[in-house]
């Protein structure tokens, strides 16, 4: 009969072996003769964990640890079960009793980094990845995670340093790669940030992270080799991911930009699996929706706004109004940021149009979401969803009894934590419901708030902007990132029909610039047909270029959308594709909107045709030139203060139903 040191050896060998069945007989057997035998109750736990049961793994290792607490190496192991289960609080203070017991524990000090990163503190997270690099100089993984905080509180330099350096050490680590392309993008280089993906893809053909961050990067760069068979490539890439429940770090802003359009329903199984991924384990601030509270009772019901952008941004300035116009009599309002205070007049409105402005700053995700809860917010309207910095960990958290996304992100988010979205008739038709995870608030007309009170450039001459005075000018103010292959071969057919016309776009660098003008060689135009916009600092000097242009061509299949708004306020028409997805339609449901339904058309020919069409009829666009003037000059187009009622109305009865026990539902607001 073999002694219980025999028997814990023999199941050391297996396990070392990959045998994991005949190892965990042989770790029974010690704990049937020792059931107090720490080392066999601490294996068995890493034999769980190694073999998915990480709730196992906990239990057994904890067991382990409750016999001898001496040892540092169990609190690094359940620590790392307790973070795979989004257990993070737990895991810090796993890993931080590791680390008491062994403080040159590199692996310790760097999961207790990663930890508190996912946590949302990135100043302690920074200062354990520098801890471990003073252990482990040369820890590829420690010089990417710290890159990865560092470029997170937006210091690109440092961040793309690290990569370098871990480039350096580890020349085939194909996710560095990937995220010195990330941090290059951030810092404005747009050419350095594209090679980096192309070099990342290279090393591993079938990556979703590279091959997705090379599409973006050539849409930035107007550079379009292979693009539609990229495009085709990766959405069958994140299929097959799906499938066998692969992880990869595509976005689904990313995934519903793509050149090639995705349905509606393809989308909602992307922004599924991408929560379930990302944010799924995150319960740790599940707070339970409370009924009967203090807050249920009073007279006001009391709203909060989360978003990132509120200053002079496309949503800062859209949400302005709607905050301004709130019936305070009925709705407390609260606005919680994350952004950065630009000193504009934009961000002084905002606010002294709520009864609360919260500054979260770099305050964790938890703390957020408990200081929500706190404040008792009734209904909490994300208004970022998954778009750039969004801080999806606090509404993943739960913090108020009805959340609801809103103007930020034009899909759906495939997130339980999300009850319900903002949107109108056109843009989320009946027959695509099902395609949205939330119950859709329809609204009587269109979604998407206008902006009333606002200040334009005196206007200027065309010269002054390169046009040609008697030309036809169509213009996409659009960022150039949405323009695709299709569409852009699609307006030079429409410059060959029109030869006195001149395309004014929009382009975010030099190289997306050359590369269009390629473009139009390669389809017979004159490449100075093409003229240039670059940012204007002023708005209102932006604004004032619409009253330029004759028409504005749309892109897809992601369209216009603040853009739209800011071109049909200025009396510039704008003609649009509508598709599917719900950003294919935004444009189209402001049209609608303003009696324009003739510039909404359905297919690619149509577009075509409409667009000749439109240039070859100049008393035509004269007419909608001037109606959408008149509509605006009667604040027709904004109809600031009946939009919120009706936003206020759906608020309502969304709280209606919680006070009274019934499950989100769709609404459909009438107009008053």
């Amino acid at each position: 009969m073999s002694s219980i040191s025999d028997q814990l050896a023999m199941g050391l060998r297996y396990h070392k072996a990959g045998d994991f069945a005949a190892a965990q007989i042989a770790y029974r057997a010690v704990i049937h003769d020792d059931p107090r035998n720490s080392q066999a109750l601490y294996y068995l736990g890493v034999l769980a964990s190694q073999s998915g049961n990480k709730l196992a793994a906990v239990e057994l290792i904890g067991a382990a640890i409750e016999i001898d607490p001496s040892k540092g190496i169990y609190y690094y192991n359940l620590g790392e079960a307790l973070q795979v289960l989004g257990r993070l609080d737990e895991a810090v203070a796993a890993y931080q009793l590791a680390l008491q017991r062994d403080p040159l524990d590199a692996e310790a000090q760097n999961n207790l980094g990663r930890a508190h990163q996912t946590l949302g503190n990135l100043d302690e997270a920074i200062a354990c990845f520098r801890r471990t690099l003073e252990i482990r100089p040369n820890d590829v993984d420690a010089l990417n995670n710290l890159g990865g905080a560092l470029q997170t509180k937006g210091d690109f330099e440092s961040a793309i340093l690290l990569y370098e350096n871990a480039i350096e050490l580890r020349p085939d680590y194909v996710e560095v790669h990937c995220n010195l392309g990330s941090a290059l993008k951030a810092d404005g280089q747009a050419e350095a940030a594209r090679t980096c993906y192309a070099q990342a893809l290279l090393l591993q053909p079938q990556s979703i992270d590279a091959l997705s961050g090379l599409i973006v990067q050539q849409q930035e760069l107007c550079s379009w080799q292979d693009h539609d068979s990229l495009s085709l490539q990766v959405i069958q890439l994140v299929e097959k991911a799906r499938q066998q429940g692969m992880q990869h770090r595509m976005t689904p802003l990313s995934y519903l930009s793509l050149p090639t359009p995705t349905t509606p329903s393809q989308q909602l199984d992307f922004a599924r699996n991408f929560f379930e991924n990302r944010f799924g384990n995150q319960t740790r601030f599940n707070f339970n929706a409370r009924r009967g509270s203090q807050s249920d009772s009073v007279n006001r019901i009391r709203i909060g706004y989360l978003s990132g952008d509120l200053q002079t941004h496309p949503v800062g300035l859209s949400i302005c109004e709607l905050l301004e116009n709130h019936d305070r009599e009925r709705f407390e309002i609260f606005a919680y940021s994350f952004g950065k205070d630009d000193g504009s007049r934009t961000r002084q409105r905002i606010v002294h149009s709520c009864d609360r402005f919260v500054e979260l700053g770099q305050e964790s995700y938890g703390d957020s979401a408990k200081r929500i809860h706190e404040d008792e917010i009734n209904i909490l309207i994300d208004l970022m969803g998954y778009t750039h910095n969004a801080r999806t960990e606090i509404v993943a958290a739960r913090p108020a009894p009805i959340q609801i996304q809103f103007l930020g992100f034009p899909g759906t988010m495939g997130a339980p934590c999300i009850d319900y979205m903002i949107a109108d008739r056109f843009v989320v038709p009946m027959d695509q419901s099902a395609n949205y995870s939330e119950q859709i608030i329809r609204l009587p007309g269109c979604f998407f708030p206008r902006v009333s009170q606002r200040s334009v450039s005196a206007l200027a001459t065309r010269s002054d902007h390169g046009l040609p005075e008697l030309a036809m000018v169509f213009c996409s103010f659009n960022n150039s990132n949405k323009i695709t292959p299709t569409m852009f071969g699609l307006w030079m057919r429409i410059l060959r029909e029109v030869p006195n016309a001149v395309l004014w776009l929009y382009v975010q660098n030099d190289y997306a610039a050359f590369h269009l003008k390629e473009e139009a060689v390669s389809y017979g135009v004159d490449s100075n047909r093409l003229v240039f916009a670059r940012r204007l600092p002023d708005l209102n000097d932006h604004l004032a270029r619409y009253r330029l242009a004759d028409l504005f061509l749309d892109t897809f299949p992601y369209n216009a959308h603040s853009t739209a708004a800011d071109s049909l306020s200025m009396g510039c028409p704008v003609l649009t594709l509508a598709g599917q997805s719900f950003a294919s339609r935004v444009a189209g449901s402001l049209l609608s909107d303003v009696g324009c339904d003739e510039l909404v058309t359905t297919s690619l020919k149509e577009y075509e045709s409409k667009g000749i069409e439109m240039a070859r009829n100049a008393t035509e666009l004269a007419r909608l030139r001037t109606n959408l003037l008149q509509y605006h000059s009667n604040k027709l187009f904004c109809r600031s203060q009946q939009y919120a009622r009706e936003i206020e109305e759906a608020f309502s009865v969304a709280w209606a139903r919680y006070l009274q026990g019934q499950e989100p539902a769709p609404i459909f607001v009438c107009a008053p």
